[in-house]
């Protein structure tokens, strides 16, 4: 395992988001569960309705709101880059990716006049990850 920095060449299709401040990703599942009445504990739990989550913080909402339209849907891409010359950089793809949302919060004498898009990607085909990283 190695230590990385930076994220950079972030594109959602193929439109560059050249003023990123962090990305957010995440695969999550909604959880459930079953014990009988008389159980104390669980006796079953599974994962199920998998989601892959990204939401990139960016220093200008307004490009980004002039750009992409709610429902757009491409393939998010970004690097990671290494902080030691022995690692490899990462390279993340989320294909399937849907913009769900944008947000933001300007703030009084504040030069960020960010936000964030956050995007939720499907399966194509129901059991792959639409999420690789290599």
């Amino acid at each position: 395992m190695g230590l990385y920095k930076n994220v950079s060449a972030v594109t959602f299709g193929s439109t560059a988001i050249d003023t990123v401040g962090s990305i957010d990703i995440s695969e999550s599942g909604q959880s459930i569960d079953h014990s009988a009445d008389t159980d104390e504990y669980l006796t079953y739990i599974d994962v199920v309705k998998k989601v892959v989550e990204v939401t990139i913080s960016t220093d200008d909402l307004k490009d980004e709101l002039d750009t992409f339209a709610i429902g757009t849907a491409g393939t998010i891409s970004f690097k990671v880059e290494n902080a030691e010359a022995a690692t490899p950089d990462l390279t993340v793809a989320v294909t399937n990716a849907r913009l769900e949302s944008m947000s933001g919060s300007p703030k009084h004498a504040d030069v960020n006049s960010g936000g964030s898009l956050k995007f939720r990607a499907y399966s194509a085909d129901g059991t792959t990850s639409p999420m690789s990283i290599t």
